[in-house]
């Protein structure tokens, strides 16, 4: 429709998050482990189940239309799934250009970033970015869904809140600390840049 119009990027994001999972699926090949005596459900699975099982009376027509419809739907949420990285990844784009330190990334709305960050932002150490209200400052990961940051949080910051946060950090609008080190808040935009600056140091 009007959202993919021209955009190979939405497209290929599109097959790279459930197209080429189907195909796999569907050509044999197993994309998850089974745990214990569980059963990973794929996208592929979730379809199929909507088939008629053995012991129901055939009822194809209506079966194909349940499926069908899960399918659509599916499909659309990856679509609108999709446009978002795309979008997401230019406006992260922008803000590794305009960074004033390039070990510090500013952004003026959530977004997810750490694909892009991690892959094309190799000297970004934080990401300053508005969360609920307030601001966080959070570090970056070596690897995508792996443990580890490129560089953490202080130490001596480990799960400290409000004013002994304040009191080590000198940021006065300091307001917490994870105890794992890889984010921290602040009640301003400003505030969260401090405490990116502090942790550099």
């Amino acid at each position: 429709g009007e959202r993919i119009a021209g955009s190979a990027a939405v497209a290929s994001e599109v097959d790279r998050g459930i197209i080429q999972s189907i195909d796999a699926h569907d050509n044999g090949y197993a994309l998850t482990t089974p745990f214990a005596n569980g059963v990973v459900m794929t996208v592929s699975h979730a379809i199929s189940s909507l088939n008629p099982a053995w012991h129901e009376r055939p009822g194809f027509d209506a079966h194909f239309a349940m499926a069908f419809d899960m399918a659509t739907i599916l499909l659309d949420r990856a679509i609108v799934r999709a446009v978002g990285i795309v979008q997401a990844e230019r406006e992260v784009m922008v803000a590794i250009q305009n960074a004033d330190d390039p070990r510090i990334l500013v952004l003026d709305r959530f977004l997810p970033w750490q694909e892009t960050v991690c892959t094309l932002a190799p000297t970004a150490l934080f990401v300053v970015f508005p969360s609920m209200g307030t601001w966080r400052v959070q570090a970056v990961p070596q690897q995508i869904g792996m443990p580890g940051n490129r560089r953490s949080l202080p130490a001596a910051w480990a799960g400290l809140e409000g004013s002994a946060l304040q009191a080590i950090t000198g940021v006065s609008e300091a307001t917490f600390a994870h105890r794992g080190l890889f984010i921290a808040g602040a009640a301003s935009k400003a505030g969260a840049y401090a405490l990116a600056q502090k942790a550099l140091q």
